[in-house]
């Protein structure tokens, strides 16, 4: 007994002001991993982006399409994948931390180095859950505070 609520790119919902805007996907896809829903939640100055599990064709259409991508904090797409993160797409980005979300030795080899080489070369602090366990983000919509599960 959810009400399921469709999202459509363009669409912002208000959250005890903050804002999560729906940016794609922003095109029909054959990979459903470009499919992904990717959003950006931003609360005053300070703003996250989430791209799930789009590759290089899906990011490159949302640098198309002119969505605003600044975050301050990119969990990284497709678990670091070398088909996602592209150069341009990380530059648009410019971010101040490079999430990975990635199980230990898992059977993709995520993150991979092309990928982990792009974020380095970003000068962004790379959190990989795979070493450091839950991070969780804290902001005033001023500063980020983050939080490990482990030490790194």
């Amino acid at each position: 007994r959810v009400n399921v609520i469709q999202a459509n790119v363009g669409d912002d919902y208000e959250i005890d002001g903050a804002v999560m805007t729906i940016l794609g996907p922003s095109g029909e896809y054959n990979d459903l991993n470009n499919m992904s829903v990717a959003v950006r939640f931003s609360y005053q100055n300070i703003a996250f982006l989430s791209t799930a599990d789009m590759e290089k064709k899906a990011e490159l259409d949302l640098l198309e399409y002119g969505e605003n991508l600044r975050a301050n904090v990119f969990l990284a797409s497709h678990h670091g994948s070398k088909t996602s993160n592209t150069e341009e797409f990380l530059d648009q980005v410019g971010a101040e931390y490079y999430v990975i979300q990635c199980g230990y030795q898992n059977e993709y080899g995520h993150p991979h180095a092309e990928a982990l080489k792009r974020f380095e070369e970003r000068h962004g602090e790379i959190l990989r859950s795979d070493i450091l366990g839950n991070i969780v983000f804290e902001t005033d919509g001023e500063g980020l505070t983050v939080h490990t599960q482990k030490e790194g």
